[in-house]
């Protein structure tokens, strides 16, 4: 496992102090029980480098979160804001008055809407294929749709003017 320089660092300092420690610890208990000037001279001695070890690392410890290449720590880019999703066209599900077109059918009269108007007028779904029928109009053969089997199919229909006869 790789470390950075400063968390080796870190623990190197570590393992002085503690060696430290328990240096000044063994030769307190070893000496005889007695204080004179050469003692108290090593014991501040032993104090100021446990002090400045203490600082060194708390030093080392403030200076950031560090990559060990001295570059002052690892700033992630903040992350681009995600491309909101593309906002799906209208679905025009409203039948157009303009296309209806009444035709007798068996004795009956029955609205129907032409495949070509309401392609013309922006119907662009997908149709039901059990509504469509080709008829012959004029000698030309057009598709139709029911209205009745568009509605259930859950068509609506837009107003229209009855048609003039």
């Amino acid at each position: 496992m790789l470390h950075t320089r400063s968390q080796m660092r870190r623990r190197l300092i570590g393992a002085v102090a503690s060696a430290a420690l328990a240096l000044a610890a063994m030769t307190a208990a070893a000496m005889p029980a007695r204080a004179d000037n050469n003692d108290l001279a090593r014991a501040l001695a032993a104090i100021a480098a446990i002090a400045l070890i203490a600082k060194a690392l708390e030093k080392d410890h403030g200076r950031g979160q560090g990559n060990g290449y001295g570059y002052g720590g690892y700033h992630p880019r903040p992350l681009p804001e995600p491309e909101p999703y593309p906002v799906p066209r209208p679905v025009h599900r409203v039948l157009p008055g303009v296309c209806a077109v009444d035709l007798i059918d068996r004795g009956r009269v029955q609205s129907w809407y032409s495949q070509r108007c309401l392609a013309r007028s922006g119907i662009d779904v997908r149709l039901p294929r059990n509504c469509a029928a080709d008829v012959r109009i004029e000698g030309r053969y057009v598709t139709v749709y029911r209205e009745q089997c568009l509605l259930n199919a859950g068509f609506r229909t837009e107003y229209r003017r009855p048609q003039e006869r």
